[in-house]
Formats: structure tokens, sequence, C-alpha cells
């Protein structure tokens, strides 16, 4: 899928030129900048339900910031490439498991 061409931006110099692109591109920071931030709280709530609320609401923030995304790109507002079958396979490929044995600690610290 090629890239559709799109006209350069400039500042907004009155209401009357805020678009959706705009409101949309906000919602999306907002809304990632959001998940972020629960996502740094949660390990500082003391209050063992109000901290678990906070951790269990982290998936929500980050599918609504996915719908932003597919709403974007249907518009052509946040563009995404799609790479052609050969180069997918081509970096699929440049990866292989590692020779060395990687050990994980089941040990938890309570």
């Amino acid at each position: 899928m090629a890239l559709h061409r799109v006209s350069q931006k400039k500042p907004n110099a009155n209401l009357s030129e805020v678009k959706e692109t705009g409101i949309s591109a906000h919602m999306l920071g907002l809304i990632k900048s959001t998940s972020s931030l629960f996502a740094m709280a949660a390990p500082e709530v003391t209050h063992p339900v109000f901290r678990r609320v906070i951790a269990d609401s982290i998936p929500d923030w980050i599918e609504m910031a996915y719908e932003i995304f597919l709403y974007q790109n249907k518009h052509g507002y946040y563009q995404v490439p799609k790479l052609q079958q050969a180069d997918m396979t081509a970096m699929l490929n440049s990866f292989t498991t590692s020779s060395t044995n990687i050990k994980t600690s089941t040990t938890h610290l309570h």
C-alpha cells in the first residue's frame, strides 16, 4: 500500500481552520500520554484495590489509542506503509534463535 500524498501542514491561524485531523492527533497524544502516566503511577499507589483499578485500566487506554490510530489510518491522517511480501520475509528471516541459554527466575520477592 503506497502512502497517499498530503498537503503540507501549517499552524491554524483561527478556529475555523481546526479540522478532525488535528483533533484526532491531539486525542491520540492525550490517550497515549495518559496510559503512560497510569503505568508509571500504578506501582506507586499503596492501596491495593486502587492500585489494581489503575493497573487494570491500562489495557483499555491502549485499546482506545489503537482505535484512534485505526480511525486516523483509515482517513489518511496517520499513514503506515505496508511492506512488500519479500521485504517482510527478509526482515523476519534476519533473526535467529540465541545459542545462549537464558535462565529465568521463578522466585518472587514479597
